[in-house]
């Protein structure tokens, strides 16, 4: 792994190296993680937010419109499960 180097401003503010933005698919307005330890200070790729992960994977079966239904079946077979008949006793 190549070391890069950046200058701190007077601000601050570093400009970090195109060829790790590149690597790490950093771009204008990307979020990311800013980590110090004892060796250093550690540079991860772009935070995710909910907002922009919503929707990206689809769902293995169409839901129902009625949620709650869905919900409680799960539990149901979930509570039939963990516990069986002859324990609910």
């Amino acid at each position: 792994m190549k070391t890069h180097y950046a200058t701190v401003s007077a601000n601050g503010q570093i400009t970090i190296p195109a060829e790790v933005r590149r690597e790490l698919g950093i771009k204008p307005g990307s979020r990311i993680a800013i980590t110090p330890g004892v060796d250093g200070v550690r540079i991860s790729r772009p935070i995710k937010t909910l907002d922009e992960v919503a929707g990206s994977i689809k769902p293995l079966h169409p839901m129902s419109e009625d949620f709650d239904d869905e919900i409680e079946e799960a539990m149901s077979e979930w509570y039939t499960e963990e516990y069986p008949e002859s324990v609910r006793r």
